[in-house]
């Protein structure tokens, strides 16, 4: 093992919070800064999705994945961000003393603030128990993209995609990318979950039947996938399944140095600064909120500088954080963790089902209500909605846990 370095700042992942972060820290704080990510590349899943979409929010420009992941990596190295692509975090200690291992090298950095941007993935068949035969030809969505994007492969010629939601969609011009056309897609919900602009452009105007309220029940082919069979008895003649979405945190950094999980999204616990319950740790973007837009995950790496600052020059952590509670069918929150800074925030939350417009959201500690607000639209599976913080001034750290509910009009 080579000397130690010392560091101000080391962020363990290179997607879009990550390279914003690192880039970020430099320019404004002017902190010694490392990036290191475990892929060959920077960037994460935008540089495998190449339709158009990306950095509106962040950088006021729309992109294609691949250019809005290379603009991101020359601005980050632009400040003089040390990059370290093939480098994975094996451990650090509470003291933030970091153990690295390299392509042709292992290291210690000595940090004095570490932020997990780590990132999400999607379930696969296996985590998702579908039975059948183990053939070749099932992928996840993020799988499908780097096969044919990045290595150029022709895949099936007909598919079936699991999942309704919006990347489950895009899946449709991928697969169309590898020659493959899709037959349908399937959602165990009673209706898809993205909007009717992208629906009608992947799905609608091509004749792709959307299947609602069904799942896959069986797959079969020993060698190739040959056809799936429905919960509905439905069976579908096809050599390709994509799963989609079922988005789960990257969190094994943070389970293996016993940060504290949010139950609902299995993310480390976190305020809207990114501050976990450990001094000097910080986690953000989609390994914090399983998963939004690539550009709304940098705009949070942006919120969490302000707190890197104040822990590199005053050594300043809260410790008056209470954690998050939900009741069904809310899944979770972002924040997991709340404080009196947090009232400028906004409150992501997800649910397991779909809520008809006029839901009533509270927001209670101690059995005292605090904040309630009529919630006017449909709130969508899948998706995520957002509420004010304001109320997060009224939190009293010595009451325990805040709880938000939401309670449906019909």
């Amino acid at each position: 093992m080579s000397k130690k370095q010392n560091l101000d700042v080391l962020v363990v992942g290179g997607g879009p919070a990550g390279l914003t972060c690192a880039t970020e820290t430099k320019s404004q704080l002017n902190a010694s800064t490392m990036l290191a990510e475990r892929a060959e590349y920077f960037g994460a899943t935008p540089q495998s999705t190449y339709h158009l979409g990306f950095g509106v929010r962040d950088l006021r420009r729309v992109m294609t994945g691949p250019n809005y992941a290379d603009k991101l990596e020359q601005r980050a190295r632009n400040q003089g961000v040390v990059l370290k692509a093939n480098t994975t975090v094996l451990n650090w200690t509470p003291q933030l003393l970091v153990d690295l291992a390299g392509e042709n090298a292992r290291y210690e950095v000595q940090a004095r603030a570490i932020v997990l941007a780590t990132g999400v993935r999607e379930r696969s068949r296996h985590a998702r128990l579908v039975p059948g035969d183990r053939g070749a030809g099932v992928y996840t969505t993020g799988a499908l993209q780097r096969l044919v994007y990045q290595l150029g492969a022709k895949v099936g010629k007909r598919a079936v995609v699991v999942g309704a939601e919006h990347v489950s969609f895009t899946a449709i011009t991928t697969l169309k990318h590898g020659g493959c056309q899709t037959v349908a897609l399937i959602t165990s919900d009673e209706r898809d979950q993205t909007f009717f602009p992208l629906r009608w452009f992947f799905a609608s105007r091509r004749r792709i039947p959307v299947l609602v309220n069904d799942g896959i029940a069986m797959i079969h082919g020993a060698q190739h996938v040959t056809g799936v069979t429905l919960n509905s008895g439905k069976h579908i003649e096809c050599d390709t399944v994509v799963f989609s979405g079922d988005w789960i945190p990257e969190n094994e950094l943070a389970r293996k140095t016993n940060l504290d999980i949010c139950a609902g999204s299995r993310a480390p616990e976190v305020d809207s600064f990114g501050r976990t319950r450990q001094p000097g740790v910080f986690a953000i973007g989609n390994a914090v909120h399983p998963a939004e837009a690539s550009d709304l995950c940098a705009l949070n790496a942006h919120r969490a500088v302000n707190a890197i600052r104040s822990w590199l020059n005053d050594g300043e952590w809260s410790n008056s954080a209470v954690a998050v509670r939900v009741q069904s069918p809310l899944l979770h929150t972002w924040p997991s963790l709340v404080t009196r800074d947090d009232a400028n925030a906004r409150m992501l939350l997800r649910v397991s089902k779909f809520v008809e417009p006029h839901s009533r959201i509270t927001v209670l500690q101690a059995g005292k209500t605090i904040y309630s607000t009529n919630h006017r639209r449909t709130i969508v599976t899948n998706r995520s909605f957002t509420l004010p913080m304001r109320w997060a001034n009224q939190v009293d750290p010595t009451l325990g846990d805040v709880e938000v509910t939401i309670t449906s009009s019909v």
